[in-house]
């Protein structure tokens, strides 16, 4: 079982940010690149905005250092750094606002759909050739809404409100 995860979201006018604690595991730690599939191997946590226009945006960042986005643009603009610790881990996310569809800094009530997962490797637990169609992973999950392993389920998103920066 996972321990505790503790999540801390703020704004300025350009970047939403995260601060992650994640806790109760001894990290997998491993991958440190960028965009590669070895990134699926680690802990690891995943983010999710749902735009405007439909599309999900996501970003995920593992233990050992590693980035990976699905918006092409965003891998050198977007930031990261990780912590590991005993048992857990820490990251510090700063994402551009213009990467998820916000031309001007968002106003106070403005909302966004948005979801949040953690991962933790689980050898021995899960397959290790996970057929992802399938939602299987090679660890265990924890999402912020509960919707199990399927991150990007629109219906499932959270909705994250917005105050002045």
């Amino acid at each position: 079982m996972c321990g505790n995860s503790v999540v801390k979201i703020w704004h300025d006018s350009k970047n939403i940010c995260f601060d992650l604690d994640f806790q109760g595991v001894k990290p997998k730690a491993e991958y440190s690149g960028q965009n590669g599939n070895n990134i699926w191997l680690d802990d690891m946590a995943e983010l999710f905005f749902k735009s405007s226009n439909d599309k999900i945006i996501h970003f995920a960042v593992s233990a050992g250092g590693g980035k990976w986005s699905n918006a092409v643009s965003a891998n050198n603009s977007w930031t990261s750094s990780v912590k590991t610790l005993a048992n857990g881990w820490q990251a510090q996310i700063k994402i551009p606002l213009s990467l998820i569809g916000y031309s001007a800094p968002p106003k106070k009530g403005d909302f966004l759909n948005f979801n949040i997962g953690r991962q933790y490797a689980a050898p021995g637990k899960y397959p290790d050739k996970p057929d992802f169609t399938k939602g299987n992973r090679r660890g265990g999950i924890y999402m912020y809404d509960n919707s199990s392993w399927v991150f990007g389920y629109r219906k499932g998103f959270g909705i994250l409100f917005f105050d002045s920066a």
